[in-house]
């Protein structure tokens, strides 16, 4: 009878066991552009977080932002992650690395407009007056 190599890792791939310290994530950086793009400081992020029932230090928040070579290196929980992406107003997946795009996915046409810094027609920027023109546009088409 043949006995399966012992593996760190599942058929599927999936590793049998995750340490927090061996995960390659850019978690840390992600969270400090969020947070500076917010232009809030480590005290006014922790504060706002609590106002909005969610308990946190501001070595709590340090912890989340350091270095990945530094022993003080956290990782947020799952719902710390959530309510720090809905503090700085970005997605979970911009925080993870999933995606560069720092902004939510909305259906709603004028915040993606207001939102997204350039958008283009057939390859051409789109300028902020005829981000507003097209806005007076679509308004007018709403309004028949």
């Amino acid at each position: 009878m043949q006995t399966a190599p012992d593996s760190n890792f599942y058929a599927s791939g999936f590793p049998k066991s995750i340490h927090r310290h061996e995960l390659n994530v850019p978690v840390n950086e992600r969270l400090r552009v969020a947070r500076e793009h917010k232009k809030y400081t480590l005290t006014r992020a922790a504060r706002e977080l609590n106002k909005k029932g969610v308990a946190c230090a501001i070595s709590t928040l340090q912890s989340y932002e350091q270095a990945g070579d530094s022993q003080h290196r956290r990782y947020p929980s799952i719902k710390m992650l959530i309510s720090l992406a809905n503090l700085y107003d970005c997605s979970t997946d911009y925080l993870l690395g999933i995606s560069d795009e720092p902004q939510r996915y909305t259906p709603d046409l004028l915040a993606q407009i207001k939102n997204n810094q350039s958008i283009a027609w057939r390859d051409q920027d789109i300028d902020e007056h005829q981000k507003n023109m097209i806005v007076y546009k679509i308004e007018q088409i709403m309004d028949l």
